[in-house]
């Protein structure tokens, strides 16, 4: 960004007209709109706008429009959650709102550190609200727990959000 007298420049950044971030930009650098809750936005029609001010005025506004559509999602943990002896069984909860045509599945493994986890389909028991006994009995890097839960849009194209998943293994 430049500015011809060196004023100092004000940039303010909005997503669908709401001010997101306001902050003094760099001169000579190369500014990026910052916008950490993209996850939060729904999918439909939007317009990303940038606004520049040197003190004296305001720059013509520069806008994008995008279309967001998001149809499926994955979620496991970054990290697994390490065991001090075997993982017999475990619990979990997936909140939210998933639509009866979606493509839902839990996947959850108990030797999550080893080079080719047992993933074992816990779906239906997550579905019933159910213990998951683990069939797996062997893990060569230790125990450690991980779930994968996955959901893709179904033919309805009914939309649905993950809120939050729980749990509790022993």
């Amino acid at each position: 960004m430049t500015d011809d007298d060196g004023d100092p420049v004000t940039v303010k950044e909005y997503l669908d007209d709401v001010l997101q971030r306001s902050y003094t930009a760099v001169l000579g650098e190369s500014n990026t709109f910052r916008f950490s809750n993209w996850q939060c936005v729904l999918n439909g029609s939007h317009t990303l706008k940038v606004v520049a001010n040197d003190g004296k005025m305001d720059s013509n506004p520069y806008t994008l429009r995008f279309t967001k559509s998001v149809t499926q999602a994955s979620v496991t943990l970054a990290q697994p959650l390490e065991a001090d002896d075997q993982i017999t069984v475990m619990v979990l909860s997936v909140l939210g709102s998933i639509p009866v045509d979606a493509a839902y599945s839990v996947l959850v493994t108990n030797n999550a550190k080893d080079d080719a986890p047992v993933w074992e389909d816990a779906t239906g028991d997550v579905k019933a609200g159910v213990n998951h006994l683990f069939t797996n009995q062997t893990a060569a890097e230790g125990f450690a727990f991980n779930f994968r839960v996955e959901v893709a849009r179904g033919e309805s194209g009914q939309g649905g959000y993950l809120s939050g998943i729980g749990g509790a293994f022993e």
